[in-house]
């Protein structure tokens, strides 16, 4: 996934699509911190295939502030702007999916320092899939932990 990411940004313009960071832990749906990190050495190879599904790389779009995450476990649109402006801390608001059945919406802060942002939010998800749409009747709201490493620019 990572790898067609960046294939993707590098077949793009720079003008058009640009790698902004790869999250190592997103905060999409909030479900690989909440229900597989407390299992993780109870069930670790379970734990560490779903890690591996939920890490992100997050392009950013020629929409100022506007961002594409896509990872196995979900796909997301999110506007990001710092709070004041030049400043390290940012809100952020948007909406995921899986295999862009759209299933929920995702609000947060985060803080950009050098090379790492660290995020905190909260996300409201469905249950909701292709095969059955009848899941969007149940929500899950989460705490949502992101950990990403930001592309340096040149």
């Amino acid at each position: 996934m990572i790898l067609a990411a960046l294939a993707l940004s590098t077949a793009t313009s720079a003008a058009e699509l640009r790698l902004d960071r790869v999250d190592l832990l997103s905060e999409d749906t909030g479900a690989w911190i909440n229900y597989e990190a407390p299992s993780l050495l109870a069930y670790p190879a379970r734990s560490g295939v779903r890690y591996v599904t939920q890490v992100k790389p997050v392009l950013a779009l020629p929409v100022e502030n506007l961002y594409l995450g896509l990872s196995i476990h979900s796909q997301s649109v999110v506007y990001e702007r710092p709070i004041t402006e030049g400043s390290e801390f940012t809100w952020s608001a948007g909406l995921h999916t899986a295999l862009f059945f759209p299933r929920g919406a995702v609000a947060g802060v985060a803080w950009r320092h050098g090379p790492l942002r660290l995020a905190v939010g909260v996300s409201a998800t469905s249950g909701g899939t292709w095969a059955r749409p009848s899941g969007l009747a149940q929500w899950d709201v989460l705490p949502t932990l992101g950990v990403g490493l930001v592309r340096r620019e040149r």
